[in-house]
């Protein structure tokens, strides 16, 4: 299975996921940090997926991503940055 693969069965429960979690459980634990974890987001957006992104206020280093598997989870109006497509 594919990296892209292993990160999109992970979002696809609609559930916020810090980029530490998906980064162990798509490439192991002892992958690097630098997993480009980005870019296998950004490939799930080219092929039509809804990934929504946002820093965690408490830790400058974590980030957290969901998939948007209904339409109800939108946030419209609220400020995301660029890996957010709403």
């Amino acid at each position: 299975m594919s990296q892209v693969e292993r990160i999109k069965n992970l979002l696809s429960d609609g559930e916020w996921h810090s980029n530490f979690d998906l980064i162990a459980q798509a490439y192991g634990v002892d992958f690097p940090a630098s997993a480009r974890l980005a870019a296998r987001i950004n490939d799930l957006k080219n092929r039509g997926y809804h990934v929504e992104g946002k820093h965690d206020e408490s830790n400058h280093k974590k980030y957290w991503y969901r998939m948007i598997t209904d339409p109800v989870q939108l946030t419209f109006g609220v400020k995301t940055d660029h890996f957010a497509r709403v």
